[in-house]
């Protein structure tokens, strides 16, 4: 179901401000993409991964992010001269997770005409060696990486299995109760639907991500010779 869809039947079917009186479909769209995140997040849905190029810079070891960029996921170099792209590419280290011991070993001054090394620190992407200016002219640095969750706008339909879309609503549902005083009984039972239903369908996600395909060698029947 689209989003304006999933906002309809919370109005009609669990009685969410039919008439919006008191909240407009840009709130209840807001509610609906907070409830789809949860479940995206427990469930680990990152599947998607964007690519960026840096263009690098003469004597520049930092760069900016992409503004929904997540985590780095691989980084190469692209020699922009190569006449054959299928020599063009070529592999970097990430050492984000190694950075201290990296550092200590490491003259972090050193400039080099190919970059061999990158990672992430203070929200910005480092390279090493840092560029010359023969590397900026013929490299640049391509980083695949895992992207923020996007909000859905109304004609958008979450990416998960559409059977459990409509659960999003009793996340709506709850939302909107708890912003109203004395709606404190109905709103925990919203909640309480929610908890259960979504339980259900986090642990069919993770069930269908995790299935294997296996091969059998079929077993044949023995024949015993007369």
């Amino acid at each position: 179901m689209t989003i304006a869809q999933l906002i309809a039947n919370a109005r009609e079917d669990l009685k969410i401000d039919p008439g919006k009186n008191i909240w407009t479909d840009a709130q209840l769209t807001r509610w609906a993409n907070e409830g789809i995140n949860i479940l995206r997040t427990q469930s680990d849905l990152k599947v998607s991964f964007e690519e960026a190029d840096i263009t690098l810079v003469d004597g520049t070891a930092s760069y900016a992010k992409e503004t929904d960029y997540r985590k780095m996921l691989y980084a190469k170099t692209i020699d922009t001269t190569a006449a054959s792209t299928d020599a063009d590419e070529g592999s970097m280290e990430i050492m984000t997770d190694n950075l201290v011991e990296f550092r200590a070993n490491h003259d972090m001054q050193v400039t080099n005409d190919v970059p061999t090394t990158v990672w992430e620190e203070d929200d910005k992407i480092y390279v090493y060696p840092i560029p010359t200016a023969a590397c900026a002219a013929k490299y640049k640095v391509r980083i695949g990486y895992s992207d923020y969750i996007a909000d859905l706008i109304s004609s958008e339909s979450p990416d998960f299995q559409s059977k459990w879309h409509n659960i999003i609503e009793y996340y709506i549902r709850y939302k909107a109760l708890r912003a109203i005083p004395g709606k404190e009984e109905m709103s925990q039972l919203a909640l309480q639907e929610w908890d259960k239903w979504s339980r259900v369908a986090l642990a069919d996600m993770l069930w269908r991500q995790d299935e294997r395909m296996e091969f059998k060698m079929p077993f044949l029947p023995f024949k015993r010779r007369k």
